[in-house]
């Protein structure tokens, strides 16, 4: 399990980041958080192998870091993202769902929430409602469910399902 973290510096709205980073830790053990500062460091990293990242949360405090992350659009496509935008301005609002976010806030919203849905969307991903992942970040296969192709019926533990 990996959670890739981007926050660059940025005064005082970059404390605010860091609370979030302090939240993070306090729910993901700290070998399995991968932390960014830069665009250049983020762009070397989503060019790698992504089997692994369960969820990128993306701080943008203002916005220049926002238009770095915006710059990366195609990288981000198929990742599970936390998108915190610097302000609520409709424009910026409008960028940030081009991300396809599945959670969306701003730097000065509460750390705590941001925390809380990043613990569920953990949770539903690992073992929950879309299935349970191998050590590879693969869709493990569960061994009492067996496919009939030739009918698309579903057997297991002597149940029989439609698709």
């Amino acid at each position: 399990m990996t959670v890739l973290f981007y926050t660059p510096y940025a005064g005082d709205t970059g404390k605010k980041c860091e609370k979030l980073r302090d939240e993070i830790e306090s729910l993901v053990p700290v070998e399995e958080i991968e932390i960014y500062r830069t665009k250049a460091e983020l762009s070397q990293r989503l060019h790698q192998p992504r089997y692994n990242l369960d969820v990128c949360i993306l701080c943008a405090p203002n916005r220049k870091a926002f238009s770095d992350i915006l710059s990366l659009r195609e990288l981000l496509e198929d990742l599970r993202i936390i998108l915190l935008l610097p302000d609520s301005k409709k424009d910026t609002i409008t960028k940030g769902h081009t991300l396809r976010p599945r959670f969306l806030s701003y730097v000065d919203g509460n750390p705590a929430i941001i925390a809380a849905v990043l613990q569920k969307m953990l949770t539903n991903y690992r073992h929950g409602e879309y299935g349970r992942y191998d050590e590879y970040g693969r869709l493990a296969k569960d061994p009492d469910m067996e496919w009939s192709f030739s009918n698309n019926i579903k057997h297991k533990e002597g149940k029989q399902w439609r698709n």
